[in-house]
């Protein structure tokens, strides 16, 4: 899977080539964006580890939400300074 973090804070998943912002499914008005400003919203988590089947390092990050834990293998975090 791959997404991202855009500089607003919103999480961004890739599906067929297209960019899509995620919206939150809980709250009532269906309009708000699933992102940084939310306290169930966690921080990404880089892991490095040798696939024997590739020959070659794999990158995962998972990020943990409100009510399930991704895994991206391909992942970028556009907000400043990050």
């Amino acid at each position: 899977m791959k997404g991202r973090i855009n500089r607003e804070g919103r999480l961004v998943f890739v599906r067929g080539g297209n960019a899509h912002t995620t919206l939150c499914p809980f709250q009532p008005s269906l309009d708000v964006p699933c992102g940084i400003w939310c306290a169930l919203f966690g921080d990404p988590k880089v892991s490095k580890f040798f696939d024997p089947n590739k020959n070659a390092e794999t990158v995962t990050t998972t990020l943990s939400l409100c009510h399930k834990t991704l895994k991206f293998d391909e992942f970028k975090d556009e907000r400043e300074g990050k």
